[in-house]
């Protein structure tokens, strides 16, 4: 984890299946579990492409959701929620990913 105190244009980052994230300044304890988890092969709850479920994009309190944005994907504004949850079906992948790939 590197924490780094410069302003970007996000809070963190980490690459899929990596060994690392970062962090800047404006960060909090949501961008470090979303971005662990994306390093842990978890992908945002809305990617069609690798999810087991696809959702609607900032429609759940998910970590993996940008709930917390206070502008919709479309630029309009939104009331932010703190992303708090995670759904059964990310716990198991995490699990498993925890015990056979890492």
């Amino acid at each position: 984890m590197y924490f780094i105190g410069e302003e970007a244009s996000w809070n963190g980052f980490s690459y899929f299946n990596s060994k690392f994230g970062v962090y800047f300044e404006g960060h909090n304890k949501g961008t470090v579990a979303h971005e662990t988890m994306h390093a842990m092969r978890l992908p945002h709850t809305f990617d069609g492409l690798r999810g087991e479920f696809t959702y609607k994009a900032q429609q759940t309190d998910n970590f993996m959701d940008y709930c917390h944005w206070s502008q919709d994907i479309e630029g309009n504004v939104r009331t932010p929620v703190e992303g708090r949850t995670l759904f059964r079906w990310q716990m198991i992948k995490l699990n498993y990913n925890l015990k056979y790939t890492h």
